[in-house]
C-alpha cells in the first residue's frame, strides 16, 4: 500500500477519512494547531498532493467505501497504534479544536463505540443523536456510520462488519444489534458536529457509484433489519448518562427528556424540507410530503438555545467527572445476534 506523509506516532488518536475533491480535512487540521490526532485520507477522487495530514492514500478502486478503505488502511500498520479511530465522512465539520477535546472525553470516559453529536440544525431523522445541552456523554442504542468512533477493541470486535453492505446503510443497525446489553454507546453531546453535504464529497461519489450498480441503500437497511428483527433503532436509553457539573442533581432527568421532547422539532423539520429519501435515514424514517418549510432560523435558534450557560459547566472547563448510572434495554443478547442467520459478506 503506497502511504505518503511522515505519521505522528507520539498521537495515540486517528481520524480516518474517505475523500472527495471538497473534503473538510484540510480545515479541520489547520484550525487544530495542537491537535492530539492524526489523520489519514484515502481518496475516492483524483488524489490532490496532501502536504498535512500524516497519511494519503491515494485512489483505489476496490476500495468501495469508507469501512473497505479503512479495513485495508488498519491491516497494513501492525501493531495498531491508536486508542481510538474517528471514522469521519468528509462534509463533517467540527469547530477548531473540538475533535481534539471529542478524543479527549472518549479517553477519560472509556468509551467502546462513540460518535460526535449533530447541530439542531441537521438534517436527520435520528433524533437521539442530535445534541441534548443537559449532558456530556448520552447512552444511546445507535451510533451512525457517518461519524463512528471505534476504541481498539471495538474495532477488533466489529471489523467483520465492515462488509456487510455497499452502501453502509444498515451496517450501523447491525452495531447497535450485535453491542445491545454487551457495551455501552455514547453520544459524547459536548461536542457537536455540522453535516454540509458537500456535492463533490466522498458520500457524493459513493451515492454515483451505488446508482451506476443499480444497489439501493434502502433495501441494504432492510436486509440488516431483517437479521436483527428484534433490535428497536436508534433511541436515547433511561441509565448511564454523564450530566455537564452545573446542572443540579435534582434537575438533571427533567432537563434531559425536556431536550429530548423538544426534538420533535427537528425530525419535523427534515421531513418537511426533505420530504421522503433523505440521506442516511437509517433509523425509523418515514415518508411525509413537504406541504410546507420551516424557515431556517428555527433549528439554528435551537442550536443556540443549547449553547446557553444554564446548562453549560461554565465554572469548571477541565474534564468532568461522571455522574452515571448502569442500565440499559435488552431486547436481544449479542449472543442471539451472532449466532442467527449473518449476513455473508458482500462478493464484488
Amino acid at each position: 500500500m503506497d502511504c505518503s506523509g511522515q505519521t505522528g506516532r507520539s498521537r495515540r488518536y486517528l481520524v480516518f477519512v474517505r475523500a472527495g475533491a471538497q473534503s473538510l480535512h484540510p480545515r479541520l487540521i489547520r484550525e487544530d494547531p495542537h491537535r492530539n490526532w492524526d489523520c489519514c485520507v484515502s481518496w475516492c477522487s483524483s488524489a490532490r498532493d496532501e502536504q498535512i495530514a500524516e497519511y494519503s492514500l491515494p485512489r483505489n478502486e476496490q476500495a468501495f467505501n469508507k469501512f473497505d478503505a479503512f479495513r485495508e488502511f488498519r491491516q497494513s500498520l501492525d501493531p495498531w497504534p491508536y486508542r481510538y479511530a474517528l471514522l469521519l465522512d468528509d462534509d463533517l465539520y467540527l469547530k477548531p479544536g473540538e475533535l481534539s477535546r471529542f478524543f479527549e472525553l472518549c479517553d477519560a470516559h472509556q468509551t467502546y463505540l462513540s460518535q460526535p453529536v449533530l447541530r439542531w440544525s441537521t438534517l436527520t431523522p435520528l433524533t437521539a443523536l442530535v445534541r441534548n445541552p443537559a449532558c456530556l456523554l448520552r447512552r444511546v442504542s445507535f451510533i451512525e456510520t457517518t461519524a463512528p468512533c471505534f476504541s481498539a477493541s471495538a474495532l477488533a470486535d466489529l471489523q467483520h462488519t465492515f462488509m456487510w453492505t455497499c452502501s453502509t446503510w444498515g451496517m450501523d443497525w447491525a452495531w447497535g444489534a450485535l453491542l445491545q446489553g454487551k457495551h455501552p454507546l455514547y453520544a459524547v453531546d459536548a461536542v457537536p458536529m455540522t453535516r454540509t453535504q458537500a456535492e463533490c464529497g466522498g458520500q457524493a461519489v459513493l451515492d454515483r457509484k451505488l446508482r451506476s450498480l443499480g444497489i439501493d441503500p434502502a433495501e441494504e437497511l432492510q436486509l440488516m433489519r431483517k437479521f436483527f428483527p428484534r433490535f428497536e433503532g436508534a433511541r436515547t436509553l433511561a441509565h448511564g448518562h454523564v450530566f455537564r457539573r452545573s446542572i443540579p442533581h435534582s434537575a438533571r432527568t427533567a432537563l434531559l427528556l425536556l431536550f429530548e421532547k423538544l426534538k420533535v422539532i427537528v425530525r419535523l423539520h427534515e421531513r418537511l424540507r426533505n420530504g421522503p429519501g433523505s440521506r442516511k435515514s437509517c433509523s425509523t424514517a418515514t415518508a411525509s410530503v413537504p406541504i410546507q418549510r420551516i424557515p431556517d432560523p428555527l433549528p439554528q435558534a435551537l442550536d443556540g438555545i443549547a449553547g446557553l450557560s444554564v446548562v453549560q459547566d461554565l465554572c469548571n472547563p477541565t474534564l468532568p467527572h461522571s455522574h452515571s448510572a448502569s442500565g440499559v434495554q435488552r431486547t436481544m443478547t449479542p449472543a442471539q445476534a451472532s449466532t442467527s442467520s449473518r449476513p455473508a459478506p458482500y462478493r464484488r
